[in-house]
């Protein structure tokens, strides 16, 4: 993905996008925060570790199927399980077994 298809594609300026996005990296780790919000931990969530994985699960496919390009956006290496969304991922106390 480059920066001017994107913009070709959503009928923008390259320079459009940068207006509200730094660089790349910070719009594909926006596309990212959209993509997961719908179904992403909650950190209130007291529900058994279960229930959390089916919901979690459930809401990556509906999104891989809504989306069949999603499965090409991925956080930057440096800012991967860094947001707040990683951080409730990253505090979970998934069991071993």
């Amino acid at each position: 993905m480059t920066i001017r298809r994107l913009a070709a594609d959503l009928g923008v300026t390259p320079m459009a996008l940068y207006w509200h996005y730094k660089n790349k990296e910070q719009l594909i780790i926006g596309m990212a925060d959209h993509l997961i919000s719908p179904f992403a931990p909650k950190e209130a969530d007291d529900r058994p570790w279960q229930e959390q994985l089916r919901d979690l699960t459930q809401g990556l496919v509906g999104t891989l199927r809504a989306y069949p390009c999603a499965k090409t956006v991925r956080r930057p290496r440096t800012q991967r399980h860094r947001g707040a969304r990683g951080q409730a991922l990253e505090s979970r106390s998934w069991p071993s077994s």
